[in-house]
Order: structure tokens, then C-alpha cells, then sequence
């Protein structure tokens, strides 16, 4: 009775200890403990907070002993040492150092993460604690906390009407983004009611984000995982399913480039996104500089090119461009295309271990892990989302490079 109640709260504190990392990385410690730029109020205080995640991480890691994985924990590993030896050439040695050790960091938590929990379990604990953070959110909206309003700088209301809100996440567009993941894992819900009333929430949420981009995802990845399951359903390879997605996205960005515009404005749009065309092409003119390597792992608006490329855009003088709002882009212009075609790799690895294991019979919770990285290859055409340390969608594709594919629970394969 003993041993089985120090189980029950061995297996919550572990439980408590990754959500309160996956919340950290959402931006709960951006959140509570820098300002509206993400410059922390206290940066001591900032980085022992990380530090501690970070040093509980290693020591459960190391805890556990051998791991099946550890080729591919190794893998990853190379990334982020890769990511902290750009320094070497890095236009801002220092910054890449100090953010390429700390994406680095976040390797051993997702070693220990797909060794504690199996992948029902881990997308379970994703999905409790997004729709957490998105309740607490709420509560704290409607108690008029501003530490959850977003500012916009276009002065721009939610899709309800009202003026924007990011919660206790680092961006309204990512808040939106991860209660769309959640509503995407919905089924790991058992009880239809509390499954309807908390996607009512999470959609709720989205609307009050302001986030178009959000909500465009949210219907890609929810189509995404019907084509998945009829692709499996009429006995399609993985290798063809892959190639056909690979086509379409291939078709639709070069409709994008030549069309995009002439459609936007036929609509009555804005046909730069926002500026988002005006970066990317910035970006591109960055990368072309430095193809190979890149400027150094988020180093390169350190340097002068970048200062005086700000000054030059009339769209930005008011604006402090983070990135190039495309995961893509900014990847290259950090550590070169290899990065780029590596952590695509990466990610292509673990759908083709997920569209498997569905296909081999196993929980259709691999058909939605398998959606929701097709989604996170869409989405880093609008977002930031690729190799960015200490962030949660860096760290859900860490998490299933190691764990896509393995999992006990089966289907029932006669009702489908």
C-alpha cells in the first residue's frame, strides 16, 4: 500500500514537474517574469528559474540509466551544439553561445520526458496543460489582469470584437497556435462532455487571440487528420502519402508567389501580410549572404547589416523585428540551409514513425501526432517556430523525434 501510494505521488510530482517546464516554454516565465519586449524584469531571477528547470532535467535524465533512444537523443544533442558552436562565426559570438546552450538544455528533459511517459501519456500531459494555461488565461482576462491583454501595434480587435488577448503565453499568434494543438488532441479526452465543453474553451480561446493565423491551423490540422486517417484507410505507403503532401506544398507556395498578392488585394487585404512578405524577402537577402553557415545562432539582427536594413524598411522604424516571422527563413539565416534541411529531416522522421504506427494498427493518437507535425511544417511558413530554445513547439518536435511511433495502446481494427 506503502510503495504503491509513493508511486501515486512520484508519478504526479513528475507529472507537475513537466507541465510546469511545457508551461515555461509556452512563455509562462516570460509571462510572470520579463515585460511586454520579453526583457526580463530580473535577469537573475530569470535565469536561475531556467537554470533550475534545467538542472532538475539533467538530474532525472541521468537518474533513469540507458535509454533506447540515445542515438537519437545524440542527434539532437548535435543540434544544439551546433546551434552554440555557430559562435565561432556568429556575427554576435555571445548571443549565440547564451541561446545556443540554452536550446541545448532542453534536450535532456525531452530524453527524460519520452522516458517517463509513452506517447498517449505525453500528448495527454500536453493537452492538460495547454487547456490549464488557456483557463487560467481566461479567468484572468475576465478579471482584467493585464498581464494577459496583447498590444497591438495595428491596433487590431480579436475576432469577436474585442481587443486582443495572449494570456499567459509569449504571443497571441502562439497562444492561439497551441490551443489549436489542443483542440487537435481533443480524443485524449475519454468523456465526451468534458471533451465538448473544454473544445468549446479552447476555440473560445483561439476567437479571442485575434489570430487569423491561428485559426486557419486550427482547420488545417483538423482536415489533416481526416486525410491522414482516410489515407491509411485506403491502404496508402507512407513514402506516397509523403510525397504527395511534399507536391501540394510545393504547388501551393509557388501559386502563393506568382498569385498571392493580385488574390489579396482582390479581397481587399493587405498584400504584404502585415509586412510579413517585406521580411521574408529581407530574409532571403540575408541567407543568400551566408548560405551555408549563417550569421550565428540568433545573432543576426545584432549586427550592423541588420541595423541598417531596419532603418532603411519605412514599415519597421516603429517595430522591433524579433525574426522573419517564417520558421524557414529564419533558420537559414541563423545556421544556414543544412540546418534548415536537417531539422526538416527531423520532423519528417517522426511523421513517417507516426503515419507507421497508425498504420500498424496502433491508438489513433499517432494519426493526430502525425497531423500535428504537418501542421508545425505549415505553420513555419507564417511563424517562428523551428529551433527556437526554451520554446514549446522546438520542443513538442523534439519530443516526437524520440517518441513518434512507440506507444502499447492498439485500435480496434473490425470498427474501422
Amino acid at each position: 500500500m506503502s510503495s504503491n501510494r509513493r508511486l501515486s505521488v512520484s508519478s504526479v510530482a513528475f507529472a507537475l514537474f513537466a507541465a510546469l517546464y511545457l508551461a515555461s516554454s509556452m512563455g509562462l516565465a516570460a509571462v510572470l517574469l520579463a515585460d511586454d519586449r520579453g526583457v526580463a524584469n530580473n535577469p537573475v531571477l530569470f535565469i536561475v528559474y531556467w537554470g533550475v528547470l534545467y538542472g532538475a532535467s539533467i538530474f532525472l535524465y541521468a537518474m533513469g540509466g540507458a535509454v533506447r533512444v540515445e542515438r537519437r537523443v545524440l542527434l539532437l544533442a548535435g543540434l544544439g551544439f551546433f546551434a552554440t558552436a555557430s559562435a565561432l562565426w556568429s556575427v554576435s559570438s555571445a548571443t549565440s553561445v547564451k541561446y545556443g546552450a540554452s536550446l541545448l538544455m532542453n534536450v535532456p528533459f525531452c530524453a527524460w520526458l519520452v522516458r517517463r511517459f509513452d506517447v498517449p501519456q505525453l500528448l495527454r500531459l500536453v493537452y492538460w496543460t495547454i487547456l490549464g494555461m488557456v483557463v487560467v488565461s481566461l479567468v484572468l482576462s475576465l478579471a482584467g489582469a493585464d498581464i494577459v491583454r496583447y498590444i497591438d501595434i495595428h491596433d487590431r480587435d480579436d475576432l469577436l470584437g474585442n481587443e486582443p488577448i495572449r494570456g499567459l503565453f509569449n504571443h497571441k499568434i502562439t497562444a492561439g497556435l497551441y490551443a489549436a494543438f489542443a483542440l487537435l488532441l481533443s480524443t485524449v479526452v475519454k468523456s465526451k462532455a468534458v471533451r465538448a465543453i473544454a473544445g468549446a474553451v479552447l476555440f473560445f480561446f483561439v476567437l479571442r487571440t485575434g489570430s487569423a493565423s491561428a485559426l486557419a491551423l486550427l482547420a488545417i490540422s483538423i482536415a489533416l487528420v481526416a486525410i491522414v486517417r482516410f489515407a491509411v484507410a485506403s491502404g496508402m505507403s507512407t513514402r506516397r502519402f509523403a510525397a504527395i503532401f511534399a507536391a501540394t506544398a510545393l504547388a501551393t507556395t509557388v501559386a502563393a508567389v506568382f498569385l498571392g498578392g493580385p488574390v489579396l488585394e482582390f479581397l481587399g487585404r493587405d498584400p504584404t501580410l502585415t509586412g510579413r512578405t517585406v521580411l521574408w524577402g529581407w530574409g532571403i537577402d540575408a541567407f543568400l549572404q551566408r548560405p551555408f553557415l549563417g550569421w550565428g545562432y540568433q545573432a543576426y539582427f545584432e549586427s550592423i547589416d541588420a541595423y541598417w536594413n531596419l532603418m532603411s524598411y519605412v514599415q519597421f522604424q516603429n517595430y522591433d523585428v524579433p525574426h522573419f516571422h517564417n520558421a524557414y527563413i529564419q533558420t537559414a539565416v541563423d545556421l544556414g540551409i543544412f540546418a534548415v534541411v536537417a531539422y526538416v529531416a527531423l520532423l519528417a522522421s517522426a511523421f513517417s514513425r507516426s503515419f507507421d504506427a497508425y498504420r500498424a494498427g496502433k491508438d489513433v493518437i499517432h494519426a493526430q501526432l502525425a497531423a500535428l507535425i504537418l501542421t508545425i511544417l505549415i505553420a513555419g511558413v507564417f511563424i517562428n517556430v523551428f529551433l527556437v530554445y526554451n520554446n514549446f513547439t522546438t520542443l513538442l518536435a523534439f519530443v516526437a523525434f524520440l517518441a513518434a511511433g512507440t506507444g502499447r495502446p492498439k485500435r480496434n481494427l473490425a470498427h474501422e
